[in-house]
């Protein structure tokens, strides 16, 4: 009822300024309506609602052809958007005055899709219908309309919106007591039967005379690069009129408008080499969580567990990312944004991923959306160990200072649309992880921090490398030592457990072991050759990380813990302990991470002198599960304001 009594409102404002027939034109016609209304012909209609005021008809209503200049010195019609990106809306400076119908990689104003909480009440802000106090009111950008003091009596504004930018915002004007009132855009549960648009929004003489601050709201991201979808981009005009219908020219204007073009803030995903301040895991295995309280607090990061959602995998069923847009002093306005995966897992149908995040994230600066079409689809591909991001590097004339997404096989089709529409990462690499029996990208690629032109390099998973390490150690006359001593695992064929000790000679015996490590030995090189290319990688910006391959079900699963699936926070490297043979009182494999990450060997770590290596105890809870520690944790930051996203132009 609150929204209907709006409109009722807004309509009658227009009503009582303008002629019947023009005000029910604008109402009416500002919503989508497709033939003529109130007398006027649909071409009209049209113009109104698109701002483009020159084609009006003289005969019905005011007279928008026509156009007249008043008051000494020439009226003030002006909206004025943050277009030099410094974060403030400065009326009379060039940097914004004359860029605000500009978009390109140095000027144009941006707004926010509010899907944060800030009240508190488990919705998000762009769904409800009011602004949630000023927490709120900060997730708004601003548009100043400059006070014209000498206004006419009689004369009244337009904010003319388009479409499809009016289909995805709320225009909200700034009251003098504080408060906001909605005054344009979209209203109620879209798509829905009680969703309104309003293209038009009305501009007393009051607010011509004392000027007027407005926000603007986005009610979600883009979606799709559909020629017919939503762009990003709002397009604004504004008309004002005289008490006879006149068009007052706008000065400087060839059209009598004036125009302002915004855009959304796009969604920028997280990734290895992101600045983080939190990482969560499920709590259910305490040898797990007693070696991650110890690691993760030491990258001087937040360690947080939960017992209240039945799936251990949580980097799977939710994926970091922020949005933002400038604010003064060189910071951001943003928040952090969280998307869920379309399926549950043991919770079945019943309570999805986003409805977790519903109730134990959404908050203030903390943003849920879903990027699924329909609920309980999709498959393994869509979790978000399959979906990752290298960080930012240039190749030839291509630059990606944002980083850009790399997915394995099989993603939803919607999820790849929304990666394309962010455009600043992307267009994403795709690699071929078919062949893996959990089919997640992380299985065989990480990125870690290098002291390097490029400021990273990439961390492959090697079969071949994993199996020379035994056989060195057989030659060495070592082949009785044990590995995985006093472990268990489950036995691929009865699936009860057994146990995992073996030797170095056992399993270089072990034909079928042998076989399916040097099938996914080919495999991760067509992984690695799609990425190499793509990101123009050197072979000395590769460090290969060893591992031991076997098959279950007809897909490839480490059999030694996958190191490489690990957790990079900072120049912290937290990898599962790969329990391996123990040679003159060391791991071999954990003295290979000691001496080739946590060394100055291939110059990782932000200083070049190597990673601080974490081992953790991932065995009974999750290695025998088939994951590891990047797929049992989250890790996630707030909106970075070094990474400018609004000066990458695709």
């Amino acid at each position: 009822m609150q929204r209907a009594r709006h409109w009722l409102r807004q309509e009658r404002l227009w009503r009582k300024v303008w002629p019947a027939s023009a005000a029910t034109a604008l109402i009416l016609g500002a919503c989508g309506t497709t033939a003529g209304v109130g007398g006027l012909p649909l071409e009209q209609v049209d113009a109104v609602a698109t701002g483009d005021l020159t084609g009006a008809d003289p005969g019905s209503g005011p007279d928008l052809g026509s156009t007249k200049d008043v008051a000494p010195g020439g009226p003030i019609i002006n909206l004025v958007v943050d277009a030099n990106r410094d974060g403030v809306v400065k009326p009379g400076d060039p940097a914004d005055e004359d860029f605000g119908n500009v978009w390109d990689d140095k000027h144009g104003a941006s707004f926010l899709a509010n899907l944060d909480d800030d009240d508190g009440d488990k919705r998000e802000d762009a769904l409800d219908e009011i602004v949630n106090g000023e927490a709120d009111a900060l997730d708004l950008a601003r548009m100043r309309l400059v006070a014209w003091p000498a206004a006419p009596d009689g004369a009244v504004g337009h904010i003319a919106i388009d479409q499809l930018g009016a289909e995805n915002i709320r225009l909200w004007k700034h009251k003098a007591d504080g408060s906001w009132e909605a005054i344009a855009g979209t209203s109620g549960t879209c798509p829905g039967s009680d969703c309104t648009t309003l293209q038009a929004a009305l501009l007393t003489v009051d607010d011509l005379r004392s000027g007027a601050e407005l926000g603007i709201e986005g009610r979600d991201f883009v979606r799709s690069v559909d020629e017919a979808a939503w762009n990003g981009y709002v397009d604004f005009s504004l008309a004002v009129v005289d008490k006879d219908g006149n068009l007052i020219n706008s000065p400087g204007s060839d059209d009598g408008l004036k125009r302002i073009r915004m855009k959304v803030a796009p969604w920028i995903l997280n990734g290895n080499t992101s600045a983080f301040d939190e990482v969560r895991s499920d709590k259910t295995y305490k040898d797990f969580v007693a070696d991650m309280a110890v690691a993760v607090p030491a990258a001087n990061v937040k360690y947080t567990t939960y017992s209240n959602w039945n799936d251990q995998w949580t980097q799977d069923f939710y994926q970091t990312a922020w949005t933002s847009i400038p604010a003064a002093g060189g910071k951001v306005q943003g928040m952090r944004v969280l998307n869920a995966r379309p399926w549950g897992r043991q919770n079945g149908t019943k309570y999805l991923p986003i409805q977790w995040l519903r109730d134990n994230y959404l908050g203030s600066d903390k943003a849920i959306i879903t990027l699924y079409r329909k609920p309980n689809t999709g498959s393994s591909y869509d979790s978000h160990g399959n979906h990752d991001l290298l960080p930012p590097y240039s190749k030839d004339k291509e630059t990606y200072p944002l980083g850009r997404i790399l997915t394995g096989s099989g993603a939803l089709p919607e999820t790849m649309a929304f990666y394309a529409a962010q455009k600043v990462q992307g267009p994403a690499v795709v690699v071929d992880t078919t062949w893996l029996l959990v089919g997640h990208c992380d299985e065989v690629l990480s990125y870690a921090p290098a002291a390097t032109p490029r400021g990273w390099k990439l961390l492959v998973a090697s079969d071949l490398l994993g199996i020379e390490m035994l056989e060195d150690q057989q030659k060495a006359g070592q082949g009785s030592v044990q590995m995985f001593t006093g472990l268990k695992n489950y036995d691929a064929k009865t699936g009860a457990l057994k146990t995992a000790t073996v030797t170095i000679d056992q399993a270089l015996a072990d034909v079928d072991l042998m076989q399916w490590s040097q099938e996914a030995e080919v495999k991760t090189l067509g992984v690695l050759e799609t990425t190499q290319i793509a990101a123009g990688l050197a072979d000395d910006e590769i460090v290969e990380i060893p591992i031991i391959t076997e098959e279950v079900d007809g897909g490839k699963i480490a059999w030694l813990p996958g190191m490489v699936n690990s957790l990079v926070v900072g120049d912290h490297f937290i990898t599962p302990n790969p329990f391996g043979p123990i040679i003159n009182g060391a791991d071999i494999y954990a003295k290979y991470l000691l001496d080739h990450l946590g060394s100055a060997l291939h110059k990782l770590g932000k200083d070049g002198k190597g990673m601080q290596v974490h081992l953790i105890n991932d065995w009974s809870g999750y290695h025998v599960a088939e994951g590891e520690v990047h797929c049992a944790s989250n890790p996630e930051g707030p909106p970075n304001p070094d990474m400018h996203w609004w000066e990458v132009v695709r």
